[in-house]
């Protein structure tokens, strides 16, 4: 039977390797690997809340030890918040020119490659 030290650290070191996985999606631009990797990081932290919920305390070395990981937590999540916004920028301007794209081919109507834009006031 584990104890609930052996619980805590294992869950905070699950959730520490979620935040290094959402760093690598974050980093490869993988808006969705990022979005399943922060999914699983809301699950661990739940587990985290239940076994909280439980009111049994650690001892002083635990809570060093069970401090230094959230602080190792913290470190991966505020680098993974100066890289988000400049990642959004780039979704978003995927997602603009995709846009863009498919409304050319909705007007003319094709499959294939989109005219150019010198020809979008006159269909041809």
């Amino acid at each position: 039977m584990s104890t609930y030290y052996e619980d805590k650290v294992n869950l905070l070191l699950d959730l520490k390797a979620e935040a290094l996985n959402q760093l690598i999606a974050v980093n490869a631009e993988d808006p969705e690997q990022f979005l399943r990797y922060t999914e699983s990081f809301n699950s661990i932290i739940e587990a985290i809340n239940g076994i909280d919920s439980q009111g049994r305390s650690l001892i002083e070395g635990e809570r060093k030890e069970v401090s230094k990981i959230i602080q190792e937590i913290i470190g991966v999540r505020e680098e993974i918040s100066s890289i988000i916004p400049s990642l959004q920028e780039k979704v978003k301007q995927k997602f603009l020119a995709e846009k863009q794209m498919n409304n050319v081919k909705r007007r003319y109507n094709r499959e294939g490659d989109p005219l150019p834009s010198i020809f979008l006031d006159k269909k041809v």
